[in-house]
């Protein structure tokens, strides 16, 4: 019973214009432009950096008022990248983009978007 408040599992989907969050154990969710010239397909360092820094924040809004007693578990997902077209380069980017905003894991989902408790299955996978 206490295990649902203790949990940190964030689910993010990273679209062309913005990253969704959405606090699985909760159901709180929270959206956040990103950069301009973020993209990922090679972002040069400065877009990297500032993704990273706008994705921190997002996750900072998520948890609001919250006390956080672990960093989350993170299922990060690009929206509208076919799991063959995600490749190497744009997989550790998003990997990083998440650790960078304070995930205790990340891993990276290609597929269709996933309901609450798909995320959990993924990250168990």
């Amino acid at each position: 019973m206490f295990s649902r408040f203790f949990n940190n599992t964030v689910y993010i989907k990273v679209h062309p214009d913005h990253f969704e969050l959405r606090h699985v154990e909760t159901g709180k969710s929270v959206r956040e432009e990103t950069p301009p010239s973020f993209h990922l397909d090679g972002p040069s360092p400065e877009d990297q950096a500032a993704a990273s820094l706008t994705l921190a924040a997002a996750t900072r809004r998520l948890f609001a008022g919250k006390m956080i007693l672990s960093p989350p578990v993170v299922l990060i997902q690009p929206v509208g990248i076919a799991e063959g077209a995600l490749g190497e380069r744009r997989r550790a980017l998003l990997e990083k983009l998440a650790m960078d905003a304070g995930a205790r894991r990340a891993r990276v989902w290609a597929g269709a978007e996933l309901a609450d408790d798909g995320v959990l299955e993924a990250l168990q996978a």
